[in-house]
């Protein structure tokens, strides 16, 4: 069962419901070169406890976390994951916005213990897709 992902930085899109029922999944990095991610994305991950949300995100995320009881998200203030919790009642953990680059996912890394690495996915058919 998947627990964690951490997917590429080269990832810019995540397509609608791609992680949707992964309900192991507790831990999900999003890259900070992603601009979109697509409705119903994570719905329904009932084990996800976080899930760092990068200020790259340039468009209104709706119903992406749906169904996510436990869920802390981890982003900047004035982002599109900043906006998302408030909207939603989700807890809200701020970072710095000083900077979107890979200091800000690196402290997400050292301070979860997760690595840049991912083998396992949640099936064939939920496969991110990145856009060309």
């Amino acid at each position: 069962e998947l627990e964690r992902i951490s997917l590429p930085g080269t990832l810019v899109e995540i397509r609608s419901d791609a992680f949707a029922r992964c309900t192991s999944l507790t831990n999900a990095v999003l890259p900070s070169g992603t601009t979109f991610v697509g409705s119903g994305a994570f719905s329904g991950c009932t084990a996800l406890h976080w899930a760092y949300v990068p200020i790259t995100i340039d468009r209104t995320l709706k119903d992406v976390f749906t169904d996510c009881p436990d869920l802390t998200i981890i982003s900047s203030e004035r982002s599109m994951g900043a906006v998302y919790a408030i909207e939603n009642d989700i807890p809200l953990r701020l970072l710095p916005t000083y900077t979107w680059d890979s200091r800000e996912l690196n402290q997400v890394y050292e301070e979860t213990g997760l690595t840049a690495n991912t083998s396992r996915t949640c099936g064939p058919d939920t496969m991110p897709t990145p856009v060309s």
